[in-house]
């Protein structure tokens, strides 16, 4: 019998197509909102039930959790794998924050770019969203006037990912990723208890 993680070592595997796939879903969703402002209801979003930004959403999570877990795994210890998950994000994540608020900002802003770079508001995007505790998803005059003024609205989901890569840990620590009876109930709680 293949084993899913049989073939997913290495990059002979259809994962990248698959996130590519899943992030122009979330791509094409979040054109409704930021063009016709929020609370904008997609086409598909009646007829599921959700919208297909957050079902590809879903499916990252998913992804992300198998190859978390097997991030995990293949750590020589818990230093190692928080070494590597911090890795993984934070260094995207302030390059994206800088370019975004030190280049595009200045570029787009209604202000003039002297006020703009003096504004405490655009010092505290680029601290807040480091720590991904509250993101903050705008900037002074920014998109201003655009049904949905964000300039990084979809930063909320790396603080669930932060706090995934905690959960993986300590399931990790306990020995229940090595469980699978444990990992499949856990899943099944998750989706009896999560929305």
């Amino acid at each position: 019998m293949t084993y899913l993680g049989n073939v997913a070592t290495g990059r002979d595997n259809n994962f990248n197509l698959i996130r590519f796939g899943l992030a122009l879903a979330v791509m094409a969703s979040h054109a409704w909102p930021i063009a016709l402002g929020p609370g904008t209801v997609e086409p598909l979003e009646a007829a599921l039930g959700r919208s297909l930004g957050t079902l590809a959403v879903w499916a990252f999570f998913a992804l992300s959790g198998f190859f978390v877990t097997a991030s995990f795994e293949a750590s020589a210890s818990p230093a190692d794998y928080l070494l590597a998950r911090g890795l993984r994000l934070l260094p995207c994540l302030a390059v994206s924050l800088v370019l975004v608020a030190l280049a595009l900002g200045p570029a787009v802003t209604a202000l003039p770019v002297a006020t703009y770079l003096r504004a405490p508001a655009v010092w505290g995007f680029l601290a807040r969203n480091m720590t991904l505790l509250r993101p903050e998803y705008g900037l002074p005059g920014v998109f201003a006037g655009n049904p949905y003024p964000a300039v990084e609205g979809s930063i909320w989901t790396l603080g669930h990912e932060a706090a995934c890569y905690a959960l993986v840990l300590l399931a990790g620590m306990a020995g229940l990723t090595r469980w699978r009876r444990a990992m499949a109930g856990a899943l099944a709680a998750t989706r009896c208890f999560g929305s």
